[in-house]
């Protein structure tokens, strides 16, 4: 018996179209790999931002927490002689000399005060902020670690700083 074959019309059809299949599901394979490695590039750019931008905000805060300290132990050692916060006579001379200097008395440095605080606070607010975004963009062990350095005393924030930055370079896939 003999084999049927093709008429080589419709084998070169099939051959044409078959091909043309392919190219298209190769295609579509293609655009769906490219737009998943665009939206890691994009998200991990987004990630890198945002935790560049709390990285600065905490920055500011912690500069922020600095001044009201250093204002408050001047206004104590003006109004109520050695505060426990001074290490040395010097610091102290110093403080009393900061006061002297610019002509402050104890209602300019509780406004001072004051003004330092609100600061102190709108920061808090954005370093907050900067969390949030940790939420939307991840991955969870950077959003908790982020959680714990804003509720951190000033113990334990050095631990939980370094904490917040081993995640960031995990999520970033950045090796030191």
């Amino acid at each position: 018996m003999t084999e049927p074959s093709l008429d080589p019309t419709l084998l070169a059809l099939l051959s044409i179209f078959g091909g043309a299949a392919l190219t298209i599901i190769a295609g579509f394979v293609g655009a769906w790999i490219q737009s998943r490695r665009e939206h890691q590039k994009w998200l991990r750019e987004q990630r890198y931002l945002a935790y560049l931008d709390y990285i600065k905000k905490k920055d500011k805060y912690d500069r922020a927490a600095g001044r009201i300290e250093h204002t408050e132990g001047v206004f104590e050692q003006a109004s109520r002689g050695l505060p426990p916060g001074f290490a040395s006579d010097d610091e102290i001379l110093a403080a009393i000399q900061d006061l002297a200097e610019v002509g402050e008395g104890p209602e300019e440095v509780r406004a001072r005060i004051r003004a330092q605080r609100a600061e102190f606070e709108a920061l808090y607010a954005d370093m907050y902020e900067a969390v949030a975004a940790f939420s939307l963009l991840g991955p969870q062990s950077v959003v908790e670690a982020g959680r714990e350095l804003t509720r951190a005393d000033a113990s334990d924030r050095s631990s939980k700083l370094n904490a917040l930055e081993t995640a960031m370079r995990d999520a970033l896939a950045i090796s030191m």
